[in-house]
């Protein structure tokens, strides 16, 4: 395949070293207009009905005060850091002294790219900032459990070994899908993948990361049921009450 890509970095061979040089990272850049507030802001309320089965979420929110629940942002950040992951927060420019301010503590990438919009603009804004392999979160899949981050990331290292430098076919990362679309936000990419989109963004025609499964050759998982209700989106309230839960900021 032209377009594929090595996945080829740090401590290529050694599973402990592959894993240990992928970085975490949340995206929190969309405007939320939908939900119509900040989506790593929001909360589920305690003792709201329990989350779809075999989420991490009545583990964090079943007991304590609404305030005392983890954000939606913080509670991402932890996951993927369970997972041994170092985590960066991908946020707005506009949304730096709100973002430093609420989460005190955490590293935060600026979406700079000025021309590539969109989350694929935050994806390389990280790999920029960090040169390195990277478990893809988005803020708004609140019932994502760490079972499937390893998951992911296990099958990300045994590809790794798979296809050694000189291979025909070459490995770009991995995600859940199907045969028209994937899930490009909770997914790895290779950081040799990363860079190769970096030195083509510019001649892009289009910004939607669904191309990332051709254009970097990324292995799509079939997900399971479990799966599919850890992967959900929440974008709007109605998509809260669905849930049976209720979002607060």
């Amino acid at each position: 395949m032209e377009d594929a890509v090595a996945s080829r970095g740090a401590g290529a061979g050694d599973p402990r070293k592959m894993r240990a040089a992928v970085g975490g990272v949340v995206l929190c850049g969309g405007e939320s207009r939908r939900m119509g507030a900040d989506k790593a802001a929001l909360r589920f309320a305690p003792g709201a009905p329990d989350a779809p089965a075999g989420s991490d979420r009545t583990q964090d929110t079943s007991t304590g005060s609404a305030e005392t629940a983890p954000t939606w942002g913080e509670r991402a950040c932890r996951l993927l850091e369970g997972c041994g992951l170092p985590v960066v927060l991908s946020i707005r420019a506009d949304r730096h002294a709100e973002y430093a301010q609420r989460f005190p503590e955490r590293t935060l990438v600026v979406d700079d790219d000025p021309n590539v919009p969109g989350p694929l603009g935050a994806l390389l804004s990280v790999y920029r900032a960090t040169r390195r392999s990277l478990f893809v979160l988005a803020v708004d899949m609140p019932f994502m459990h760490a079972d499937t981050v390893r998951l992911l990331l296990d099958r990300f290292v045994q590809n790794q070994q798979a296809f050694p430098d000189g291979a025909g076919e070459r490995y770009g990362g991995v995600c859940f899908g199907d045969g028209q679309r994937i899930d490009p936000l909770c997914a790895v990419y290779a950081a040799e993948a990363l860079a190769v989109l970096e030195a083509r963004a510019a001649g892009l025609k289009r910004y939607d990361l669904q191309q990332l499964r051709t254009l970097l050759n990324l292995e799509v998982l079939t997900p399971a049921e479990t799966e599919r209700a850890r992967l959900r989106n929440l974008n709007s309230p109605e998509d809260l009450r669905a849930a049976g839960g209720a979002g607060i900021v």
